[in-house]
């Protein structure tokens, strides 16, 4: 390979790696975002009498904004209802904003956690765009 073609290889190479953090720091910006709204939310939250707490946090290291819930009472919940209800609070979410819509249908998805004072799950879904 002459040297003429490395240079080129090389140039992609780096236009490509640059196009990946370029997208990387788009996602880290929107988790970031995301987070920042769900805490500004956490007064309306408790004021429901079910909640005693309510925290927003990534994902661990995944490209995923964790809602946890911890409720007043040990109430049960239906998983497929409690999915479907959470598939359309997304699905409106997303059509009234147009930030979380984006940040949605480029990668990053939705959690939500209910929990006892205790610390038993008592649901924990997953909303990624496949599900709307």
């Amino acid at each position: 390979m002459d040297r003429g073609m490395k240079v080129t290889l090389f140039a992609l190479f780096v236009g490509l790696l640059m196009v990946g953090c370029g997208e990387q720091a788009k996602k880290e910006t929107w988790i970031k975002e995301l987070i920042t709204t769900g805490l500004s939310e956490r007064n309306d939250v408790l004021k429901d009498d079910w909640a005693v707490d309510y925290d927003v946090y990534r994902d661990g290291k995944n490209h995923g904004v964790c809602y946890e819930y911890v409720t007043r009472e040990s109430t049960e919940f239906d998983s497929d209802e409690l999915k479907a209800g959470l598939v359309s609070l997304v699905r409106t979410v997303t059509l009234e904003d147009s930030k979380t819509k984006t940040a949605f249908e480029n990668g990053i998805y939705f959690r939500f956690i209910y929990k006892t004072q205790g610390g038993q799950i008592l649901g924990d879904q997953i909303i990624t765009p496949s599900d709307l």
